[in-house]
């Protein structure tokens, strides 16, 4: 028998996390108000369908012990043994269909042959049918007197809003790490099986509220009854606490060389990008508490938490932590001073020489040699006042051109790929296709890398094309060309400069 039915709550004082909700119920019970329909809802392992259990077993309960079932009645046995034919247990999932609906409405018109009522308990309620949902309906709405519902679902929003409002609703929360902490001291105490407290506290954070999630873990890592830490950390491929404490205080210093080693290792090593970021962030939680107001733990806390939800567009998991790790280790006041600067330097050196420049030398006086011989001299002469006319106009062109060529080829330093994201922000498609892009800038010639297909088409559709190079014009100046290839294998050295 697996630990996590060995240890099932039967009554309201085994149930843990769930306070508030026990204490309603067996007041219920106590006082014999009972609701005709429940719904429990709530994200797995949290006690919902064992709660409707302890429910329908205390309803029949012919002995109440302080609103819990005696255990001791012949009720009460019958339903432990699994032999107590009026309390009948639906799964949803394996019955969506309106028959199977319309054949529980019709036992449901029976009197109950054991206890007072007969109770009826779908889980995974959502996974009905719309045709199964109404034949619910007016039962539900008018139910026998004999008869109560208990419906549970982890989905509550594809739960009609006409199934909601004709029940009782109970809103299961995760149950706190410390609670969940404690229970597994328990359990491991009753089982004999000597685990590291360390060990225990990892499957508690790791099961994320979830009672079974956290009794399947204690069971899969257990050898020879014994539980250590080394184990779980391999089982759900988290990061050893003195790496990434490593990796926080490299961060902090701004040890980019530090943090590129470290990187080279994680490649060496099998590592769960989920499992990566889960340890990161926890860490970052536990810092941000004992340093509350600090503005680096917080930003780092920040770019983690952006990058996290990147995972499933971005295949290569690497590249994401290699981004993350490098971005937070970029100080934040080295883009605005590099990225202003420069942009400013040339709208105030350019403009002047290309205002002053043409006005003096092309206007005046080229403009007035040409008028003043033709008058004065013999017609022979005036076939040479076209001559002048052509010499004008391509010194005037020639203006015009370095007016173009200038904008055209800005520093190399003035490229960003950070700021071209931030640019494409309202095109969440394109900017997400680019972030898995490598890149290379020769002046005004953008190219792009990419390791798939689907991320290449999507940027070298022609209508993104003429939207990035729109950006790019806006952003940097001059008239910039966008080239798109498939790579296999990019050069990801350019990784720490896109987020500068």
């Amino acid at each position: 028998m697996s630990l996590y039915t060995k240890y099932r709550p039967k009554d309201w004082d085994e149930l843990i996390g769930q306070d508030a909700i026990c204490t309603i119920l067996k007041t219920s019970l106590q006082t014999g108000r009972v609701g005709h329909a429940y719904m429990f809802t709530g994200s797995r392992g949290t006690g919902k369908t064992s709660s409707a259990r302890i429910l329908a077993k205390g309803i029949n309960c012919s002995d109440l012990n302080n609103g819990n079932p005696c255990h001791t009645c012949k009720n009460c046995k019958d339903f432990d043994a699994g032999s107590f034919i009026d309390v009948v247990e639906l799964d949803a999932a394996s019955h969506t269909q309106v028959d199977k609906m319309r054949s529980l409405i019709e036992t449901a018109s029976f009197a109950p042959n054991q206890g007072k009522y007969k109770i009826f308990i779908i889980d995974e309620v959502h996974m009905l049918s719309d045709g199964a949902f109404n034949a619910l309906l007016k039962t539900l709405e008018e139910p026998p007197a004999h008869v109560k519902f208990i419906l549970a679902t982890t989905e509550i929003q594809k739960v009609p809003e006409t199934i909601r409002s004709r029940t009782l609703r109970f809103d299961f929360g995760r149950v706190p790490t410390e609670v969940l902490f404690a229970h597994l001291q328990n359990i491991t105490k009753q089982e004999g099986i000597d685990a590291e407290e360390k060990a225990l506290k990892v499957i508690a954070q790791s099961a994320r509220g979830g009672v079974r999630d956290a009794l399947t873990l204690l069971e899969q890592n257990t050898i020879d009854n014994k539980l250590s830490t080394g184990q779980v950390m391999a089982t759900l491929s988290l990061i050893d606490e003195s790496l990434i404490t490593n990796i926080v205080s490299c961060l902090y210093e701004y040890n980019t060389q530090e943090i590129k080693e470290i990187i080279q290792k994680l490649k060496n090593e099998h590592i769960e990008v989920q499992g990566f970021f889960d340890s990161i962030l926890y860490f970052l939680r536990d810092r941000l508490i004992e340093t509350i107001g600090s503005e680096k733990f917080e930003r780092y806390n920040e770019i983690f938490q952006e990058n996290y939800r990147d995972i499933k567009f971005i295949p290569d998991g690497l590249l994401l932590i290699e981004i993350t790790l490098l971005r937070a280790c970029t100080p934040k006041q080295q883009s605005i001073p590099q990225k202003q600067a420069p942009e400013k330097t040339q709208n105030e050196t350019q403009n002047p020489q290309q205002k002053q420049d043409p006005k003096p030398n092309s206007a005046p006086t080229k403009i007035q040699k040409t008028p003043v011989p033709p008058p004065k001299e013999n017609p022979p002469q005036a076939t040479k006042t076209p001559q002048p006319k052509d010499e004008t106009p391509p010194k005037k062109d020639e203006t015009p051109s370095k007016k173009e060529e200038t904008p055209k080829t800005p520093p190399v330093e003035n490229f960003s790929y950070r700021r071209l994201l931030d640019a494409l922000g309202d095109h969440s498609g394109i900017r997400f296709a680019l972030k898995s892009a490598s890149f290379s800038c020769e002046g005004t010639c953008l190219t792009l890398s990419f390791t798939s297909k689907w991320n290449h088409d999507k940027v070298a559709d022609p209508e993104a094309i003429i939207l990035i190079q729109e950006r790019l014009n806006s952003l940097f100046g001059g008239q910039w060309t966008l080239v798109c290839n498939i790579n296999k294998n990019p050069d990801t050295s350019y990784v720490e400069e896109v987020f500068v």
